[in-house]
């Protein structure tokens, strides 16, 4: 669900905007967000649509994004801009935007350029020469539309700012997209509504201290904890969740969407789904919310790896990040195969250790232990 704030109530709250004169809404950039973060926005109200490069074989670690640096000095009048490094991500052209609230009028921005002196003799990989560039697109929830033409756009140079002008902007969000370029100073006649941003992360998971274990420590450098099962399987896993709020509003337990989910990362099927989260997070705020799944071995194996989906914004996190494993009680004596020895193939019985008459003679095989009956 969105959160919508007209522009008269939100004066106060928009940290990223300043020197708002009547309707006239500036962002200067001298504030910094983390660019560390993909999802990164500017300005309270501003959004992102991300496009990157995803590596072929799910390691996230190997994904490229498009790269942004606030860099000081070297904004108009020597302030603080945010420099946007290239589109071109292993030889693909992306669409990474940073996208505006809804603007009307006049709308301007200072561009620079960032571009480097060509040098063939360093150009290994062939890419050719940097190329200085924005461009401006209209954007509709949360999606690309079509490319809009400045009224006024003079050639970007190394030497100095230059003024980007859209005339006649009639209450629509812009993305920009920038290459090899310096931006400050964006404005805008009018700011229209502004929709805050629901955003969830996933930093971290480990299981939680109440599981069932026990620790294999017999290899020193590779200690093993297993999650212990009934004989037929059934466990309880529980886990802790470490979750960033990153975006702008406040999330609740019972709120749409602030759910996870979790994914077999090999099979990809879902092990479990809906699992409420039982904290509230404040925006910037991380905290950990604990997780219990009733699953059962036979389904999810005793060896696999998880992936961690939040539903708020839908992103992962995982690839052999979270590993489970998972053993059965070795004094669970409800449920023993025995093998019965003969020449032809070997039967599978099932007994119990009450007393009951088993093999005479075969071979009892228990959590993968083998024991001789005579």
């Amino acid at each position: 669900m969105k959160k919508i704030y007209f522009f008269a109530a939100m004066l106060t709250l928009l940290t990223g905007a300043n020197d708002v004169m009547a309707d006239t809404y500036k962002v200067d950039f001298e504030t910094a967000a983390d660019t560390s973060d993909p999802e990164f926005r500017p300005a309270t109200g501003w959004g992102h649509i991300v496009d990157y490069y995803k590596d072929p074989w799910g390691l996230s670690f190997r994904d490229q994004y498009v790269s942004y640096t606030y860099e000081d000095g070297a904004g108009v009048e020597g302030s603080k801009a945010l420099l946007v490094g290239t589109q071109k991500l292993s030889y693909e052209d992306k669409y990474d935007l940073l996208v505006t609230p809804k603007v009307s009028g006049t709308v301007s921005i200072m561009v620079k350029s960032a571009a480097e002196p060509y040098n063939e003799e360093d150009d290994w990989f062939g890419e050719g020469p940097q190329v200085a560039s924005l461009k401006f697109y209209a954007v509709a929830d949360g999606e690309r539309g079509e490319e809009l033409t400045p009224a006024e756009a003079p050639e970007l140079s190394t030497d100095g700012y230059v003024k980007y002008v859209l005339n006649d902007v009639a209450d629509l969000q812009i993305g920009l997209r920038g290459e090899y370029v310096y931006i400050d100073d964006f404005e805008a006649e009018t700011l229209g509504e502004v929709v805050l941003t629901r955003s969830l992360k996933i930093a971290g998971g480990e299981l939680a201290d109440d599981n069932d274990v026990t620790v294999d420590d017999s290899q020193f450098w590779n200690v093993k904890t297993y999650v212990m099962s009934n004989a037929e399987g059934d466990y309880t896993l529980s886990y802790d969740v470490e979750l960033t709020n990153s975006g702008e509003v406040a999330l609740n337990p019972g709120d749409e969407g602030y759910t996870l989910t979790i994914i077999n990362q090999e099979s990809g099927e879902v092990i479990a789904e809906q699992l409420p989260i039982n904290v509230s997070i404040e925006p910037g705020e991380t905290k950990t919310a604990n997780v219990k799944m009733q699953l059962n071995s036979n389904t999810t194996g005793t060896d696999y790896y998880m992936l961690i989906r939040e539903n708020v914004t839908s992103t992962e996190k995982g690839y052999y990040d979270f590993h489970v494993l998972v053993m059965a009680r070795e004094d669970d004596a409800t449920a023993i195969r025995a093998t019965v020895a003969s020449d032809d193939q070997q039967p599978t019985v099932v007994y119990n250790l009450a007393g009951q008459q088993g093999a005479r003679k075969g071979i009892v095989i228990k959590n993968g232990k083998k024991f001789n009956l005579k």
